[in-house]
């Protein structure tokens, strides 16, 4: 480096130090003329505030009315330490999402509500509970539309967690069984969490892989909590990172397709032999209980069709094989995993074609199991 370029460093540094002070400085002056005093950004299962940005700004969302309103609500979902499960979700009253005990809200089962009528439980992660979806539209609301259409009536539960793998879903469908009216059926549905956040090289299961879920259950050291302040404050005020969230830009979705899975055949294998075990669990858990169960491997958008296909021969015993839907409705894909309320729609379609002659079975006996 010549001596000329060496006395140039102080005047780049320099410049570079000005121009994120500007940056910051324009976002909390916007802030502060428009009112506006955004929350800094908390862990969720749904990544951080980039990647939830980038689902609602691919083809599958955009443009929605209800979009904005939905993306808030989802931003502003908490969660709280729970013993075995990791973490589980808080209450939540929004226009979009509304959450009571854990359970978010379905469309309502026409007729009197004093009726009997058989419960369908939806257990899973996103795609159960219905990421890209307001509460009316979610797969159990669109299983109870298709059930009232049908002249079968049902209530139905949606069960479904953000983030959550198959075993988490399992404990919980067991703490459900001990303290709610246990189901008469029971959807498992699930695949994205198990292929992501659940393997590793050990061939351990782990509930807490995700992106900084250890650090927000185990906590962090001052000095890591200091930093961490440090980076969320600036990105949250600078104005050169709000302009990338509101084009969607650095997703490679903005107004398209979602970016797809990159799934490699150990992940692939892992993952649905993980889903295997936890499924065959769950399965065990519902006869003692006299609940029908059935279980499905999710459609998803990979890079690796080989890989894809690894991960559906390895799945257990009665799981039924979703994957057929993503073809030719790439466009309903927020994500790899996450689906549009017209994505919902076909999956519960599909779902309740299988589960129609269990409901019609406990109208005739009272039971959805067989004898």
């Amino acid at each position: 480096m010549t001596r000329r370029a060496i006395r140039r460093v102080p005047f780049v540094v320099g410049l570079v130090a000005i121009l994120a002070l500007v940056n910051v400085a324009l976002g909390a002056s916007y802030d502060q003329v428009a009112g506006r005093h955004p929350a800094p950004p908390r862990w969720s299962p749904l990544g951080d505030p980039a990647e939830q940005a980038a689902r609602w700004s691919t083809r599958a969302v955009k443009g929605r009315s209800w979009g904005p309103a939905c993306a808030d609500d989802l931003a502003a979902l908490r969660y709280r330490y729970q013993t075995f499960l990791t973490y589980d979700q808080v209450d939540h009253r929004g226009a979009c999402v509304n959450i009571t005990d854990g359970i978010r809200r379905s469309a309502p089962a026409p007729g009197r509500p004093a009726a009997p009528r058989p419960l369908v439980s939806v257990n899973g992660g996103n795609l159960a509970f219905g990421v890209g979806q307001r509460d009316g539209h979610t797969v159990a609301s669109e299983l109870a539309r298709l059930a009232a259409a049908d002249g079968t009536p049902i209530d139905v539960r949606n069960a479904g967690r953000p983030g959550w793998t198959t075993w988490q879903s399992m404990l919980g469908y067991e703490r459900d069984l001990a303290s709610n009216r246990p189901p008469d059926i029971a959807v498992f549905l699930g695949g994205m969490e198990d292929l992501t956040g659940q393997p590793n090289a050990e061939h351990r299961l782990s509930f807490a892989d995700l992106p900084g879920l250890q650090d927000a259950v185990l906590g962090k050291t001052e000095g890591e909590q200091r930093w961490d302040r440090i980076k969320d404050s600036y990105v949250r005020l600078s104005v050169v990172h709000r302009a990338v969230r509101w084009a969607g830009l650095g997703s490679g979705s903005a107004g398209g397709l979602p970016k797809p899975l990159a799934l490699g055949s150990t992940q692939a294998r892992e993952g649905a032999a993980a889903n295997a075990r936890g499924w065959a669990m769950v399965r065990g858990l519902a006869a003692r209980s006299g609940v029908v169960a059935r279980s499905y491997w999710q459609p998803l958008l990979v890079t690796d069709q080989a890989a894809a296909r690894q991960a559906v021969a390895h799945l257990g015993p009665g799981t039924v094989d979703l994957s057929d839907l993503a073809t030719g409705h790439e466009g309903d894909f927020l994500d790899p995993g996450d689906v549009n309320e017209a994505g919902a729609r076909a999956m519960a379609r599909r779902l309740w074609s299988d589960i129609r002659p269990d409901v019609q079975r406990w109208y005739r006996t009272g039971s959805s199991a067989t004898s």
